[in-house]
């Protein structure tokens, strides 16, 4: 893919690829992405469902709530051929997440992403945030953390999520913020191309949502190690929630979760009863609590009549957390100061 780039374009993406913090934990951050990964765009099926589906129009929509606005995201299924040449239709899923995020890893490393104008067959110009990688690559990186893939799954994901698309809006207005797909362009690598240039990557092109924060430093550096280690998909959920709105972190100053929030806001919890769903967040808290990033967790109950109605978490970060949220707050704010944005309360 033939890229323009302007020394603005370059900026951007440098501001994009460097972290605050001592230079020994720079390898386990990457970035996350206001509103976009805010959004529950990703299904968490219920236990023993399939996703494969029959129709064209199936699509998922939810509401959302981030920093005081509420939003309307609608997730179409991909259609596409399995390896056997069947159609088959499916949603992203927890699996398809994880790649997203490697796949921004990866971008953040030097020479494998570039930002810039493309032009279309249609010959209109696009800009575009773009990331070269392997297949190798991305088995190795989810493999480090303990999500091993085979490769005609992870083939599978790629043409989900290039498939899939996600429109987001605010949910009292009628245009949308953006409608792609979650990966709106991607070149694949033959198997004769790998041995003819060994040195081959694969080419994908990330949202727009994700190519706009970059202009505009809608994104902040957060813990990726922690939340590509999680077994549960709550905590990270919760996790990734804290590095996007907690800019306030102190060990004075804790985080309070409602049950409701995390159910209404991330798309995760399917159970029905607020028992279970408290369970599930527990469960979540309890993770964060072993991985350190979460020292204490105070639950309130609220109860109307002799019905417990939701559940109150008060959430008390780790030391560790609170210094990566300054380091997140001083870089958010150093990089808007240099592309002259007014600084953000």
């Amino acid at each position: 893919m033939s890229i323009k780039q302007t020394d603005e374009d370059i900026r951007q993406l440098n501001l994009f690829q460097s972290f605050y913090g001592p230079n020994t934990t720079h390898s386990r951050l990457s970035n996350i992405v206001d509103i976009w990964d805010a959004a529950p765009k990703y299904v968490t099926p219920r236990r023993n469902s399939n996703l494969s589906i029959n129709t064209l129009d199936q699509v998922i929509e939810r509401s959302f709530e981030f920093k005081g606005d509420v939003f309307r995201v609608r997730t179409a299924a991909a259609a596409f051929k399995d390896a056997s040449g069947k159609t088959v239709i499916k949603l992203p899923t927890a699996r398809e997440e994880l790649i997203e995020d490697v796949l921004r890893k990866i971008a953040v490393q030097q020479k494998l992403a570039s930002v810039g104008i493309t032009t279309l067959s249609t010959g209109e110009e696009v800009r575009v945030f773009n990331v070269k990688f392997s297949l190798c690559m991305l088995r190795n990186e989810l493999a480090k953390y303990g999500h091993s893939i085979k490769y005609a799954d992870l083939i599978e994901a790629l043409m989900i999520m290039s498939g899939s698309i996600v429109e987001i809006a605010y949910s009292n207005k009628r245009t949308a913020i953006h409608r792609a797909a979650i990966l709106t362009s991607l070149i694949g690598v033959s198997r004769d191309d790998l041995r003819n240039s060994p040195d081959s990557l694969w080419e994908a092109c990330f949202h727009p949502m994700v190519v706009y924060s970059l202009g505009t430093i809608e994104y902040r550096q957060y813990d990726y190690s922690h939340t590509m280690c999680y077994r549960l998909s709550l905590a990270r959920w919760i996790h990734k929630r804290l590095s996007m709105v907690y800019s306030n972190a102190g060990i004075l100053h804790p985080y309070k979760l409602k049950l409701s929030s995390a159910r209404n806001n991330s798309g995760i919890i399917n159970h029905t009863s607020i028992r279970h769903q408290a369970r599930a967040v527990d469960e979540a808290l309890e993770e964060m609590k072993s991985r350190q990033v979460v020292r204490l967790i105070e639950r309130q109950q609220i109860i109307e009549g002799r019905k417990i109605q939701d559940v109150e978490y008060t959430i008390h970060p780790t030391p560790e957390f609170v210094a990566q949220v300054k380091a997140a707050n001083a870089r958010q704010r150093d990089a808007r100061s240099a592309i002259g944005q007014p600084i953000k309360a």
